[in-house]
């Protein structure tokens, strides 16, 4: 099944949808270099990343 059956793809009305509201370039961050902080220390050990202790 395809568009001619009235059928449409959910992911290509998302990225539609994505492309006409201008996608990235509506983030205040477009553009800008990443902060020192983001590309420093253990990625596994980040702020919101702790991994359960057992024992």
């Amino acid at each position: 099944m395809g568009k001619e059956h009235g059928h449409v793809n959910w992911m290509d009305q998302i990225f539609k949808e994505y492309e006409r509201e201008g996608g990235l370039k509506n983030n205040p961050g477009f553009g800008k270099p990443l902060m020192e902080s983001a590309l420093s220390g253990n990625i596994f050990e980040g702020q919101g990343c702790r991994l359960p202790s057992f024992g």
